[in-house]
């Protein structure tokens, strides 16, 4: 593995950590904030009294801005601050991630995840919003303007972990959630999602990774993930349009080029030299992003 690849695993691993990591609550801001981090934490409860964390900045239309798998809505601050110029930015911290509430039953994931994005609309008064999602984000956004195409004006896909079938994210998701349950790390998570990493790497990043997030939660995601792709199918019949963009030197750009093919009204733009973490904030996904929320086909 070349240095290069190696410091972008070490990029991953800190990403995940750093989107993990629990701070105070913040003051209000005296004023509508242009940053995220300078964002007061507001929160509001979902099904079964469920309490989730989301933040604001910016005016203008709506956009919701979701993280992946271990982060949290700190993740997303270059995007949202990007577009939060002239949009109005709602960034969620997905049930089981960074301050909102971790249930401790593994069905109270998967679909909820999603629909979580629908109550949040409800809550803040939004008939409709674009979607930008990376990672597991990018999944939950798919589910919704899958299931919800009347609230959701476009869907921006980043590094999405697409399987065809539930059935094919049954039996790669199997190890993983294998793992977890006898008390193990994410070995069989990063062997199948980041296959370049070298063990030595592999096995700290593994060891950080079960440590700092809630074991209840990853066993739910992905116990349940199956329930929330939208497969194929879903793909074919979605009504929305898509933006789907992959790193060159992630091996989930196949599966993301499969998923363009499939969405009716979608584009697909690889960005070179960039892996699953390093493709979120790159210029041209800023760029492909902005575009994709102005176009009339959105509004």
């Amino acid at each position: 593995m070349s240095p290069a690849r190696i410091a972008r695993a070490a990029l991953l691993f800190a990403v995940l950590a750093a989107g993990c990591a629990d701070s105070e609550p913040r003051e209000p801001a005296a004023s509508a904030p242009t940053k995220l981090a300078a964002a007061p934490d507001e929160y509001f409860a979902a099904d079964s009294g469920v309490r989730l964390r989301y933040r604001q900045a910016g005016t203008g239309d709506p956009v919701v801005i979701l993280h992946g798998l271990m982060a949290s809505l700190e993740a997303v601050a270059p995007l949202a601050d990007s577009l939060s110029t002239d949009h109005r930015i709602v960034a969620l911290d997905l049930r089981g991630h960074g301050r909102s509430d971790k249930p401790s039953d593994p069905g109270a994931y998967g679909h909820e995840m999603g629909e979580d994005v629908v109550r949040l609309l409800d809550h803040l008064g939004i008939a409709r919003a674009h979607l930008v999602g990376h990672s597991m984000g990018a999944v939950v956004s798919a589910y919704v303007a899958s299931r919800h195409p009347d609230r959701v004006a476009s869907a921006s896909l980043l590094a999405a972990p697409f399987f065809a079938d539930s059935a094919t994210a049954v039996v790669t998701l199997a190890p993983v959630v294998a793992e977890l349950e006898r008390g193990g790390g994410l070995q069989p998570f990063i062997d199948r999602f980041i296959p370049e990493m070298p063990d030595s790497v592999a096995a700290g990043m593994s060891a950080e990774m079960t440590a700092t997030n809630d074991r209840a939660m990853l066993i739910g995601v992905m116990r349940t993930f199956p329930e929330l792709g939208i497969g194929r199918e879903g793909a074919r019949a979605a009504r929305t349009p898509a933006l789907i963009v992959a790193g060159s030197l992630d091996t989930l750009r196949v599966e993301d080029r499969a998923l363009a093919s499939w969405w009716p009204e979608a584009r697909f733009v690889e960005v070179e030299g960039a892996d699953h973490v390093a493709v979120f904030s790159h210029p041209v996904t800023l760029a492909a992003v902005r575009e994709q929320i102005s176009s009339p086909k959105g509004r």
